[in-house]
């Protein structure tokens, strides 16, 4: 990512649809609250013509049952693929929308008990991994190896590796002395 700035404003970040997509598929894939239960049947009910529910029955959604469901998002629906948010910053956050009111997306809930600080924490998740990228120089230890072993019967596969990640740093407001203090 080439970025020639001191400041993640919101009008740079804006320029990089990417950033939104790569944070909003972790949290359709992964979502931070499983589930919420917040409402209860006040007299029998019945869903689809055959499923009883009765009074007294407390009822809610399952984030991961959403997001996973290939009815909403297609046959990939459990595959993380941050390109399904789109590729120009409009499009992302018209797709981030349009699928929250929906009901779709519902990692911050939606419609009335949405999360007020939803575009808050969406700012600043930005602006994180907007610094991680244009300041950390990561590289993978040139003795990485990864070894699959094949299942067979019940046998579990088997990941092993020897990774280690070397990380520079390159503060522009911080000097990395003690003690800290802005430059």
């Amino acid at each position: 990512m080439q970025i020639h700035t001191t400041e993640p404003t919101p009008e740079v970040l804006n320029k990089h649809p990417y950033l939104t997509a790569i944070i909003c598929e972790p949290l359709r894939v992964y979502p931070p609250v499983s589930q919420l239960i917040n409402w209860v049947t006040l007299e029998p009910a019945n869903l689809g013509g055959n499923i009883n529910i009765p009074k007294g029955t407390w009822a809610g959604w399952n984030a991961p049952g959403v997001h996973s469901d290939p009815a909403a998002w297609g046959p990939t629906a459990r595959d993380f693929i941050p390109e399904r948010w789109g590729d120009k910053p409009e499009e992302v956050m018209t797709n981030y929308r349009r699928e929250t009111v929906r009901g779709r997306f519902i990692a911050f809930n939606s419609h009335s008990r949405k999360c007020l600080g939803q575009g808050y924490a969406l700012l600043e998740l930005e602006m994180c991994l907007f610094e991680l990228v244009r300041r950390v120089k990561w590289t993978i230890d040139p003795g990485y190896k990864l070894k699959l072993t094949s299942v067979s019967g019940n046998r579990m596969k088997t990941l092993r590796r020897n990774c280690q990640c070397s990380i520079e740093w390159h503060p522009y407001t911080l000097e990395l002395q003690s003690p800290l203090r802005r430059a």
